[in-house]
């Protein structure tokens, strides 16, 4: 937040944190979707 508040513009280290945040999320989905128990009809 504060590197936010101090650079209005995009730095180096947000475009690094947002990336880190982004594929976090997606590697917890992926795992999360691959460990799903698939049901058939």
């Amino acid at each position: 937040m504060n590197q936010i508040l101090s650079h209005p513009d995009v730095t180096a280290d947000f475009s690094r944190d947002v990336l880190v945040v982004a594929g976090s999320a997606l590697l917890v989905l992926c795992l999360g979707a691959a460990t799903l128990r698939r049901r058939t009809a």
